[in-house]
């Protein structure tokens, strides 16, 4: 089975920092403070963080490949989370040998999904206020997404949330998506910031992988019940986007 590919995490510890992919020691109190002055940008993935879309993907496919007998485990699950539709699909059907090829799985899963997303998507608690106060204080805003440019700003429409964006990179403006850089590196550049001067807030893994990759902090959102994942190189972590608004004070 074809791999994603690996990309070298920067080692972290509490005292240090990601920049352009590297790990600097913060030597000092005065320079952790020079970090949090230097933050100009806050680039938000989008499937998990601002939406609860990700458990309504997983659903769409368990209602498919249930009929067959072939349901997807935790593992899949964890393997899944935060990468590009594509691969998604490719992974799924390669793992559960579902009798369809890509182009006629990847037509069923958006019509699954769009009854679930008809029937009960819904924003994340806390998007909006966030939002809002970030847009406040004259920070810039992007979205880094692995998901398509059609799907990302059409969500963002239907949800109330695209004026607060000035930038959207999406899966066409990476060569790879996460957990490589690139989409973070997009995001950073098309809103004029250098990646250093930008806090990232992931809800995977793969996505936390590639904005410490581009040389940015991250925080990341990790209910207690959700799928076990290695945070570890992330700022911090908080259960809800209401918990991580007051985590991320200390960053800004």
């Amino acid at each position: 089975m074809k791999k994603m590919p690996c990309w070298r995490w920067p080692t972290r510890c509490s005292s240090n920092r990601a920049v352009e992919g590297k790990t600097v020691p913060c030597t000092s109190l005065s320079e952790m403070d020079d970090v949090k002055r230097s933050i100009q940008a806050v680039i938000f993935d989008l499937d998990g963080v601002l939406v609860d879309t990700e458990p309504l993907v997983v659903r769409a496919w368990q209602e498919i490949l249930v009929p067959f007998g072939r349901p997807l485990d935790e593992q899949d699950i964890y393997y899944i989370m935060g990468i590009d539709e594509e691969t998604t699909n490719r992974y799924i059907l390669e793992k559960t040998g579902l009798p369809m090829d890509l182009e006629t799985s990847t037509r069923i899963h958006r019509q699954h999904l769009a009854r679930l997303f008809a029937q009960e998507l819904r924003l994340a608690e806390g998007a909006q206020a966030l939002l809002e106060s970030l847009a406040g204080r004259g920070l810039a805003l992007a979205i880094a997404s692995n998901s398509r440019a059609e799907y990302v700003d059409q969500m963002l429409q239907d949800m109330g949330l695209r004026p607060y964006f000035q930038a959207l990179a999406t899966r066409e403006h990476a060569t790879h998506g996460k957990p490589a850089p690139d989409l973070y590196l997009a995001a950073a550049r098309l809103l004029g910031v250098p990646p250093q001067a930008c806090l990232a807030v992931e809800d995977s893994a793969v996505g936390l992988q590639a904005a410490v990759a581009a040389g940015m902090g991250c925080l990341v959102i990790a209910p207690a019940d959700g799928v076990a994942q290695d945070f570890s190189l992330a700022l911090a972590r908080a259960g809800s986007l209401p918990e991580l608004a007051h985590e991320m004070e200390k960053f800004l």
